[in-house]
């Protein structure tokens, strides 16, 4: 009997026939349904992962056997596509579960069940892969490490198989890791294709298949991770703006965000730099598939967009709910699409005329103002993520999360509250509501994108009445192209970060009571011309990091998480920080009009399941109600009316801020104001959202409104929201017909 040779038994176990087997099913099943149904091409990614699952499983078993049958030594002498009917047997049976996924939507189980199962799969699936790489090292290595031959039809096929054991495994686990549901996302086959072709043009490109297979699973990674941070920070996917901007995002991350943030990035360029390879035709016939992509795109965005939002879901003033539908690369397409196509064009002098005709705006009647001697120091203060964390009674805090002077004083201005425009971040867009006056209706950061002409704003209106205007500022000049924006304003003197000593840091962020301290030395105090003095904080950023040695802990729950624990250490210091440089201004300003006020709530989970618990959010899933809409808008408004004292302004729109801080002073305010104050009864106000608009007034009253109301109140909000679009248009980017014509004059 003849010996069998060393080769033959070192012959590694079958394993790519029940990989490659694993890795098709979800396309195969899609395939089948789509052929049996008629339905368009779409599958869970949840599916795909159970599919896979039962493939990897399936080998598993095989291995196992091999290992303890004495059938091995056949079975080692067959191909690999012995493995695969055992594979599509399991297959089978697993096919019959897939539904319980979509069952467990409404469960209250599926949070308990599926977090588990969604951490447990991925090693589960491949650890057949890993069993066969342990036991055939040199096997893998020569595999991954080879040159790739683009003739051979196994490298040929590697993309696709590696873009769908992406959608199997890694999609939908680091989908569900940042935002729980994410997972349930619809794939259509056109983000398959336009992942795979991504896919091919690395693949084109590359030397060996490691590297290929690192700068692939990266690059998909980014899109998916990148989406998912996005969502559960701000309740929005990445966009073109968003794009634009990253390199000055950036900067505001502290420095071990900011690693772990460039990180996956840097790794997948130089994946691609060290393993690309010239290959002439190849990136000649990529060329010009981009440059038709880009024609395309140039001359016809319009029919682009509406074949996508034909085809696919698209859900208006809700892009969280469109990209669960489409990805991100569909997602990012259809963006780039409709930016172009629906860009507002520039309105004409006649139309202005129709817009203010049919808004009847309302003219000032206020012709009185204060004698120029009694123009009255400004401060405006905006504090960084700064809200009401003690309605977040599921952490149970030991005590009131607020110094008790800021306490009191709140209490004295009626608990009174900005409605921000933003949630979890979007600082300058909040920002441009205070100093211009106007609602937040422009895509992305207004300071970089929104504004080109010098539009009439709160600096602006005091100025005309004699006030020198200064600002402060904990961050570069260059963030959100703010310096630029600023030079805009007219203010007089801007103090950056390099103004600053950081002589206390809280994280990467100067602290607000080394901040306070500087800027008093800073103000000319003798000066009797009356000034401005704007203030932006930069210490209760995320991820809310304290001196520990000036600021040890001292706000404990026993049912907040660490993250909820170090805001509200925060917000504690904030505010008695904030009332230290308020008792100063008092003192040595004693008849100034002082306003401070957050900015925007703090991001405090990925799934918000702190604020779901307290009942300050709607549970997910749940249609948001009024309450819940205003809560996720609400910060702290303390408002000073010099010797007068607090005074309380109720619940307010932040772009109302400017006129409410001019009649408090008894300044005209011009008609300017007015075009950007909605027709609804006295003492209510509307917060202008994506897609909503909330509706609230002294009383307490609250009413949601949608962008497509067509009768009563809630009609005419809408239609006025769509005016002042028109007026925006034209004041920030446009000839500013409005302004000249006096309609929107200071």
């Amino acid at each position: 009997m003849q010996r069998p040779t060393p080769d033959a038994v070192r012959r590694p176990l079958p394993i790519v026939g029940p990989l490659i087997a694993g890795l098709a099913l979800p396309l195969l099943w899609c395939l089948t349904v789509s052929a049996l149904t008629g339905l368009r091409w779409q599958f869970q990614a949840i599916d795909g992962l159970l599919f896979l699952l039962a493939g990897a499983s399936a080998a598993l078993c095989l291995y196992l056997g091999l290992a303890a049958g004495s059938a091995a030594q056949w079975l080692r002498r067959q191909p690999g596509w012995v493995a695969i009917p055992l594979a599509y047997g399991v297959f089978l049976l697993i096919c019959v579960s897939s539904i319980v996924p979509h069952l467990a939507r409404t469960t209250k189980g599926s949070s308990v069940f599926l977090p588990i199962f969604l951490s447990v799969s991925p090693i589960a699936a491949w650890l057949p892969v890993l069993v066969h790489a342990a036991l055939h090292p040199a096997w893998w290595r020569e595999l991954l490490l080879r040159p790739l031959d683009l003739r051979s039809p196994r490298f040929l096929l590697l993309p696709l198989f590696s873009t769908a054991a992406f959608h199997s495994l890694t999609a939908p686990f680091v989908a569900h890791f940042f935002t729980p549901g994410a997972f349930l996302v619809s794939v259509p086959a056109l983000e398959l294709a336009l992942e795979a072709l991504l896919s091919y043009a690395l693949f084109f490109c590359a030397r060996r298949v490691a590297l290929f297979l690192l700068a692939q699973q990266l690059l998909l990674g980014i899109c998916y991770a990148g989406n998912a941070l996005t969502i559960a920070f701000l309740a929005t996917p990445v966009s073109v703006p968003d794009l634009r901007e990253f390199p000055t995002l950036v900067l505001t991350f502290p420095p071990p965000l900011l690693a772990a943030a460039l990180a996956p990035i840097i790794v997948c360029l130089l994946a691609f730099a060290l393993n690309f390879r010239w290959r002439f035709r190849l990136l000649l016939l990529s060329a010009a598939v981009a440059f038709a992509a880009v024609s395309l795109f140039d001359r016809a965005p319009a029919a682009i967009a509406n074949a996508l939002n034909a085809r696919y879901i698209y859900i208006w003033g809700h892009p969280e709910g469109t990209y669960r539908q489409r990805g991100p690369l569909l997602y990012l397409i259809n963006d780039l699409a409709m930016s172009r196509a629906y860009a507002p064009a520039a309105p004409t002098a006649e139309e202005i005329k129709k817009v203010l005709a049919e808004m009847r705006v309302a003219r000032d009647a206020d012709a009185g103002a204060a004698a120029p001697a009694d123009r009255r120091n400004v401060y405006l203060l905006i504090l960084e993520s700064f809200s009401d964390v003690n309605e977040l009674t599921s952490a149970h805090f030991e005590r009131n999360v607020f110094d008790e002077g800021f306490q009191t004083l709140w209490r004295d201005c009626g608990t009174s509250h900005t409605l921000s425009p933003m949630f979890g971040g979007g600082t300058a867009n909040v920002e441009f509501e205070a100093l211009f006056g106007m609602p937040l209706l422009l895509n992305g950061n207004v300071f970089r994108y929104g504004i080109v002409n010098q539009a009439p704003s709160l600096v602006g209106a005091l100025k005309r009445q004699g006030y020198r205007t200064f600002a402060f500022d904990t961050l570069r000049g260059g963030v959100f192209n703010k310096r630029h924006v600023f030079q805009m304003l007219g203010l007089d003197r801007t103090y950056w970060r390099s103004d600053f000593v950081a002589d206390d840091l809280n994280g990467d962020f100067l602290a607000d009571e080394s901040y306070y301290r500087q800027i008093v030395r800073k103000i000319d105090w003798d000066d009797p011309t009356p000034r401005f003095v704007y203030v932006l904080t930069g210490s209760g950023h995320y991820d809310y990091t304290l001196n520990p040695a000036k600021r040890p802990p001292v706000v404990e729950g026993a049912g907040a998480s660490a993250i909820v624990r170090k805001d509200a250490s925060m917000a504690y210091y904030t505010s008695r920080e904030l009332m230290a440089f308020v008792a100063q201004l008092r003192n040595r300003d004693p008849r100034a009009l002082i306003v401070a006020f957050g900015d925007h709530r703090p991001k405090l989970d990925m799934d918000d399941s702190t604020y779901i618990r307290s009942g300050v959010f709607a549970a997910a899933g749940a249609e948001e109600t009024a309450r819940t809409v205003r809560n996720r808008q609400a910060t702290p408004l303390a408002v000073i009316d010099g010797e007068a004292g607090p005074v309380a302004w109720g619940d307010v729109p932040t772009y109302r801020v400017p006129a409410l801080m001019l009649a408090q002073l008894g300044l005209p305010a011009g008609d300017y104001w007015n075009c950007f104050r909605p027709r609804v009864p006295d003492g209510c106000g509307v917060r202008f959202l994506k897609g909503q608009n909330l509706l609230t007034c002294r009383d307490g009253a609250l009413t949601l409104c949608g962008d497509g109301a067509a009768d009563g109140l809630c009609g005419e909000i809408a239609a006025w929201k769509r005016g002042m679009s028109i007026l925006e248009n034209d004041i920030l980017r446009g000839k500013q017909h409005a302004v000249m014509s006096g309609d929107c004059g200071l």
